[in-house]
């Protein structure tokens, strides 16, 4: 994974819990900057390759210009991350800071 650019370095061996969670936060960098890499090369082919048809439906400007999403019929049309899950990897993040690096479990 490493030739792709996106991966991360292992968890494992880390020695403080600054050092996990700097590890951690460069693999989220890798994997955002390969996504905007992604998006700028080929956004205007996007409606071709993954048109988005459920969340399309759901807004009015597609609906009324019957147009995808991703063929820039939404009213806002910025690419974005859904940062997904992310309460839940702040509890698993706390949780290893606490049990690893506090009460070494």
């Amino acid at each position: 994974m490493k030739d792709t650019g996106i991966y991360f370095e292992s968890l494992e061996n880390a020695r403080s819990f600054d050092e996990l969670y700097n590890r951690y936060l460069g693999g989220i960098r890798r994997i955002a900057a390969s996504k905007a890499t992604i998006t700028s090369r080929g956004g205007r082919l996007w409606h071709k390759v993954s048109p988005m048809c459920a969340m399309s439906a759901l807004m009015e400007p597609c609906v009324k210009q019957k147009k995808d999403i991703t063929a820039g019929a939404g009213k806002y049309n910025g690419e974005t991350n859904y940062f997904t899950l992310f309460a839940e990897t702040v509890d698993s993040l706390l949780a290893i800071k606490k049990l690893c690096f506090e009460d070494k479990v």
